[in-house]
C-alpha cells in the first residue's frame, strides 16, 4: 500500500492528463477497469487512479461484447506508470526501514 496516497494520486494524474483518452482506455483496460471505453477523459482518469492506488478493486473481464479493435498498449504510458510506482514503493520501504 501506498503511504503518501494524496501525493501519489496527484502524481498519476499529472501523468495521464498528458496522454490521449485513446492510450488512456487501452491503459484502463491494461489495469483491469471493467469498461473503460464508457468513460471520458477525467472519470477515466480518477477510475485508473482509483485501481492504482488500491480504492477500486479490479474487477475479472467478463468476454462478453465487442472485441477490442486496437489492442496495442501504450508502451511509454506503462512504463511511465510503472517507473512512478516503484518511485512511491521504494518510499514506503525506505519508511518501513526507519
Amino acid at each position: 500500500m501506498i503511504k503518501n496516497t494524496r501525493e501519489f494520486k496527484l502524481a498519476c494524474r499529472n501523468i495521464l492528463s498528458s496522454y490521449p483518452i485513446s492510450s488512456l482506455r487501452s491503459y484502463g483496460r491494461y489495469v483491469g477497469l471493467n469498461s473503460p471505453t464508457s468513460c471520458n477523459k477525467e472519470p477515466l482518469i480518477e477510475q485508473i487512479v482509483g485501481v492504482l492506488s488500491g480504492e477500486i478493486s479490479v474487477q475479472e473481464r467478463s468476454g462478453r461484447g465487442a472485441p477490442v479493435l486496437d489492442e496495442r498498449l501504450p508502451m511509454n504510458l506503462i512504463h511511465a506508470m510503472e517507473a512512478l510506482i516503484a518511485k512511491y514503493a521504494a518510499e514506503n520501504e525506505e519508511d518501513k526501514c526507519d
